[in-house]
């Protein structure tokens, strides 16, 4: 039985739960002291909850759902909140703000391209679609309501579960164009040394790779919202210059959260390629 995609992302958060707990037990291997099943610390209660929601919003974005946006939110909220409270890493308690309002304009547009292309749906339990009788080349077989031949033949039909519906007019994947260059241009070289002077200015910790990934990681989420391909490479670059610093600083659970994030975009980035040249995106 082929589990769906809320089923999936239940495991998910059941095994990120495990991993994230594991992690946040790291001190006490070492001091042999007991491992707690849930945090009492409120700082690690924030953390849970943004791993969790953090693995599996990834995990909506892979599959092109739009729930990666509310579950997105609740991921930045917490994290910003820990970034600002506890590692006080200014840059990325600023772009988890960000992000949030990136996730709520995204949001809005999945919404937006999803109501367009089901507008001309039927509401009913299954919508009955007319499928145009075509010809197909010799050896190609038969899809599913397509007549065998021209015009002369009876018209077929097709049911579709209600839901479903056409790809077209959804919010379909795209690569990089001059514009998104533009962007990404003006917020590497302009960003970047802004926020290294600001983040000096308040004190911030490891400014220079606070800066750098900020800037990194508002390029993805920019482009993740216009569903460009290429921006699973951003949140990848951001996440490698990150790491090296929560590994340092013993924020273990954060820095396994970005290689899970890393790994996931990897996966990412098969999958929106297979559907970036399927016959429906096409």
């Amino acid at each position: 039985m082929k589990l769906k995609t809320w089923q999936i992302a239940i495991l998910i958060g059941l095994v990120s739960y495990v991993i994230c707990i594991l992690a946040q037990a790291i001190p006490n291997f070492i001091t042999r002291t007991p491992i707690l099943l849930f945090p009492t610390d409120i700082y690690q209660q924030i953390e849970l909850v943004g791993f969790i929601s953090g693995v599996i919003g990834v995990y909506l974005t892979i599959k092109e759902s739009a729930w990666n946006y509310p579950v997105g939110l609740v991921w930045a909220s917490a994290y910003a909140w820990y970034f600002y409270s506890v590692a006080r890493h200014l840059g990325e308690a600023a772009v988890m703000i960000i992000t949030a309002g990136y996730l709520i304009d995204g949001w809005i547009k999945w919404a937006k391209k999803s109501s367009q292309g089901l507008s001309d749906l039927p509401n009913s339990t299954n919508s009955t679609l007319e499928i145009q009788p075509t010809t197909l080349p010799s050896g190609e077989g038969l899809r599913e309501g397509q007549s065998s031949s021209g015009p002369n033949q009876d018209r077929e039909f097709t049911t579709l579960p209600h839901g479903e519906g056409l790809r077209e007019g959804l919010l379909q994947i795209t690569h990089l164009k001059r514009h998104h260059w533009i962007v990404i241009g003006i917020t590497l070289a302009i960003v970047i040394p802004i926020l290294i002077k600001l983040l000096i200015e308040f004190r911030g910790n490891y400014v220079y790779f606070d800066a750098i990934t900020t800037a990194l990681g508002l390029t993805a989420q920019y482009l993740t919202n216009r569903k460009v391909f290429q921006s699973w490479y951003f949140w990848i670059a951001a996440n490698i210059v990150i790491i090296p610093v929560f590994i340092i600083r013993e924020y273990y659970p954060t820095a396994i959260l970005y290689v899970i994030f890393s790994a996931m975009a990897f996966i990412g980035i098969k999958q929106w390629r297979a559907s970036l040249h399927s016959p429906q995106t096409a």
